[in-house]
C-alpha cells in the first residue's frame, strides 16, 4: 500500500559470555588422618568397675589417658604392644603432611568404638567432649552431668560412632612446628565411660580415631 512503512524488527540483544574470573591460587590441603588403639580393663571379682579414658584431638599431641586399671595396646599381633597412659597416638599421615605445610587446623574429630561381647553389652557407653581438662570421667553421674551421648550395645550392634565439629577459635590455624604446642586450656578431648560388672576376665574397647584437618602455607613455595 502507498505510504506504508514496515516496522523495524526488534532483535534480542546479544548475550555476552560471562566473564570468567580466575580463581585465587589455593595453598592448602584437606586430609583425614587415622589412628587405632585398644583399651583393656580387668574385671573385679567382687566390685563393679569402669572403663574410662580420654583422647586429645590435637594431631600434634594426641594423648590418650586411662583411668585407674585401664591399659592400652596398639592392636598388633597377639596381645599387641603396650601404650603407656599419657602417651601420644601415632597419626603417620599427619606427620608426613606436617613436613610439607606450616599450619594446620582441626575441622572435626570422630571416634569409632567396638565393645567386646563378654562385658561390653551390660551397660551403656557414655561419650562426652571437654576442653582444657584431660581427666577421665569418674562415674555415670559425672558422665551424664553435661552434654553427652549414651549408646546401648547389643549382640548384633557393638559399634558406635561419636564426634565433634570445631567452631570459633577452635578452628584457628596452628603452627606445625614441633616446638609450638597448644596450651592445656586450648586442648579438646573426647571422653568415654562405661560401667563394668563384677566378674572375671578382661573387657576390651577397640577404638579408631579420625581427624579432619586442613593444612596451608606450603613450605615448598618459592
Amino acid at each position: 500500500m502507498p505510504g506504508y512503512k514496515k516496522k523495524p524488527v526488534k532483535r534480542a540483544p546479544k548475550r555476552r559470555a560471562p566473564v570468567r574470573r580466575a580463581r585465587p591460587m589455593s595453598d592448602g590441603q584437606s586430609i583425614i588422618v587415622n589412628a587405632y588403639f585398644e583399651a583393656h580393663k580387668a574385671l573385679d571379682a567382687v566390685n563393679e568397675g569402669a572403663m574410662a579414658y580420654s583422647i586429645c584431638i590435637d594431631p600434634k599431641e594426641p594423648k590418650i589417658i586411662g583411668a585407674s586399671g585401664v591399659t592400652f595396646t596398639d592392636g598388633g599381633a597377639g596381645s599387641g604392644s603396650a601404650i603407656a597412659s599419657g602417651s601420644n597416638l601415632s597419626f603417620s599421615k599427619y606427620t608426613t603432611f606436617a613436613s610439607l605445610f606450616n599450619e594446620y587446623k582441626v575441622n572435626s574429630a570422630n571416634i569409632k568404638i567396638r565393645t567386646d561381647a563378654t562385658c561390653g553389652l551390660e551397660n551403656a557407653v557414655i561419650c562426652t567432649q571437654d576442653k582444657g581438662n584431660s581427666g577421665t570421667l569418674a562415674s555415670m553421674a559425672q558422665s551424664m552431668n553435661g552434654a553427652h551421648k549414651s549408646f546401648s550395645m547389643t549382640t548384633s550392634r557393638r559399634e558406635l560412632t561419636y564426634g565433634c565439629k570445631n567452631t570459633g577459635q577452635d578452628l584457628d590455624y596452628r603452627n606445625t612446628a614441633t616446638a609450638q604446642v597448644l596450651t592445656d586450656g586450648e586442648k579438646k578431648y573426647l571422653k568415654v565411660f562405661q560401667k563394668l560388672p563384677s566378674g572375671s576376665g578382661n573387657c576390651e574397647h577397640q577404638i579408631q580415631v579420625m581427624l579432619s584437618l586442613t593444612l596451608k602455607d606450603s613450605k615448598n613455595l618459592n
